[in-house]
């Protein structure tokens, strides 16, 4: 006797297989095929195994997790870089100013303007006499006398500028805030019964039952919502088995073809459908029952 069996379970093992045989009454020479949906635990004691589910890929979910780490860490650097470029930072501002104003007032000013800026920051006052009279002197030395005067001016307004600069860094104005907008308006002053009145208060309620139903079910997404979608395992079962090429070749010659659980019956149901040589039973009992019938037939004389 061949024997088909269709199995959806984890983890099988040998035990399991020769309770079964004990349980349809099958002899030493009876041949098993077993058609499952996961691999087993190890290998068993049967002619043939065919497993149609997935495979476990270990190495691609350490893969993906690895990744899904990565993604994390770039986030986070992303996030830290985008608070730095909000914040203005008072010494990059400090020294950014002064580089923009040496530009401007050109190479000789360098120790002028240093001199201008220290006075602005740290607020001394012994500083801006020096200059002022080093200007003078050089007012009374030149024969226009306006040069130095000039100079110590544009200092003087370049330091207020990095002030005000360093004044707005340190107490930044929070941004404004936008205009409260009053949703529907217009749609309230009109009749209650008025048909854009009676659609706003539709659309309303729909926004409502969905937020209301994403945040009350659980959304599946991915292979389980596919799944969910199919029917789950026997639906993948079934398809998997109707496409299975050598399932005339393997399963056509068989004498029984028996479903061990509820979700290899529509598998089973698919070869009934498509091959005419063996039964097809859901249960131990009608096994028994198709087996020793058979076995009358070929001890029968002809």
């Amino acid at each position: 006797m061949k024997v088909v069996l269709l199995e959806s379970g984890r983890g099988n093992q040998s035990s399991v297989i020769a309770g079964w045989r004990e349980k349809i009454g099958l002899d030493e020479q009876d041949s098993i095929t077993l058609l499952s949906w996961y691999p087993p635990r190890e290998t068993l004691p049967v002619d043939l195994h065919v497993v149609f589910g997935p495979k476990m890929r270990l190495r691609t979910k350490a893969r993906s997790g690895a990744a899904l780490v990565d993604e994390i860490r770039r986030i986070r650097i992303a996030e830290e870089k985008r608070r730095r470029e909000e914040g203005l930072d008072v010494e990059q501002a400090y020294a950014d100013a002064q580089d923009d104003l040496a530009d401007d007032l050109g190479d000789d000013a360098d120790e002028a303007l240093v001199e201008g800026v220290g006075t602005g920051l740290g607020g001394g006052t012994e500083a801006a006499p020096e200059t002022t009279e080093a200007g003078s002197a050089d007012e009374t030395d030149e024969p226009g006398g306006t040069g130095g005067t000039g100079e110590v001016a544009e200092v003087v307004e370049a330091a207020e500028v990095v002030e005000a600069i360093i004044e707005s860094a340190l107490d930044p104005e929070p941004p404004p805030e936008p205009p409260a907008q009053v949703a529907g308006d217009g749609v309230l002053n009109l009749p209650k019964h008025h048909p854009d009145r009676v659609k706003a208060a539709l659309r309303w309620r729909a926004r409502k039952a969905f937020y209301t139903a994403k945040g009350s079910y659980p959304v599946r997404k991915g292979r389980a919502g596919v799944r969910r979608a199919m029917g789950g395992i026997p639906s993948e079962f079934a398809l998997a088995v109707a496409g299975w090429p050598g399932a005339q070749v393997v399963v056509g010659d068989a004498d029984l073809v028996l479903s061990l659980d509820s979700r290899s019956q529509k598998a089973a149901w698919v070869l009934a459908r498509r091959l005419t040589g063996p039964a097809v039973v859901a249960s131990f009992p009608a096994a028994i029952r198709e087996l020793q019938q058979r076995r009358q037939e070929r001890a029968a004389p002809l």
